[in-house]
């Protein structure tokens, strides 16, 4: 089955790439190499091979971000520990999907989910101006529940309120960034209390060109990275990926966007996803 993978392969074609799809498993064999998927899969299955053997370790287990996770991982999970009452519990959020193309069904996982499940509708974390101007990112895009429905952008709001986005356009990159400068160093000297600041950016390319401008200018700076440490110190502009961002939170983010990122709906879904997640 391909459901949900975006790419509709007829039988023939099937048949001309399973050769190279082979010779790739067997050249990851000869080296004692596995795909991440194949290695979820390899585990689940010793799990349910010994199953009636051995007691799980596990008495509950809590997922987050489940919308990130592929079949072969949900399957893992669910052989980690027997079907029993409160054995699982799931937070996923489809309007967040940035890493996994391939959506997964819970249900063809083992896991099921219907009837059981709830939607959160009251967001803490972002303002209503903010989450009214991500979410409009999506209209036209398919939003899935996790289990093969879909889900709408109907009932969700916002308890805190603010000033609404800035959006703006530049002709070039080099336009962007000089812009980006200015607004920095307009809210720098706004005179408001301290504040962490970060110029979120699509790509590593982007957001190192963007940091050294910054640092160019005199202006100190930090690059999030996930093998990095991050600093206290709110006078210092951090930069970021779009996918490094996520999870994070800073009091004034500006958000590097190409023109490609807003395409008609359906062929830049993946690319608005990554764009809503940057922007909340």
């Amino acid at each position: 089955r391909r459901a949900g993978r975006g790419v509709v392969l007829t039988r023939r074609k099937r048949d001309a790439i399973w050769p190279v799809f082979e010779e790739y498993r067997a050249q990851l064999a000869s080296r004692k190499l596995k795909e991440v998927d194949d290695a979820y899969r390899d585990a689940a299955a010793l799990l349910s091979k010994d199953a009636g053997n051995t007691e799980s370790t596990y008495s509950a287990i809590v997922v987050d971000e489940t919308q990130d996770f592929g079949p072969q991982a949900l399957r893992l999970l669910r052989a980690m520990i027997p079907a029993r009452a409160n054995d699982l519990f799931f937070v996923g959020d489809g309007h967040q999907r940035i890493y996994n193309r391939n959506r997964a069904a819970m249900s063809r996982c083992g896991i099921e989910i219907r009837g059981r499940s709830r939607k959160l509708y009251l967001n803490y974390r972002t303002t209503e101006e903010i989450r009214r101007q991500a979410v409009s990112l999506l209209e036209g895009c398919e939003i899935d529940d996790l289990d093969e429905g879909q889900d709408d952008n109907r009932r969700y709001k916002s308890l805190s309120h603010g000033a609404p986005p800035l959006v703006v356009t530049e002709p070039t990159l080099e336009a962007a960034m000089n812009r980006a400068l200015d607004l920095v160093g307009e809210w720098a000297g706004a005179g408001s209390p301290a504040t962490t600041t970060c110029v979120v950016a699509p790509t590593r390319a982007i957001r190192d060109n963007a940091e050294k401008v910054f640092r160019s200018k005199g202006i100190s700076t930090h690059v999030v990275e996930a093998n990095k440490k991050d600093t206290s110190d709110t006078s210092i502009i951090r930069f970021s990926t779009m996918h490094r961002a996520k999870g994070l939170e800073f009091d004034q983010v500006l958000v590097l966007t190409p023109d490609r990122f807003l395409g008609p709906p359906a062929e830049t879904a993946d690319e608005r996803r990554l764009l809503y997640v940057a922007i909340t």
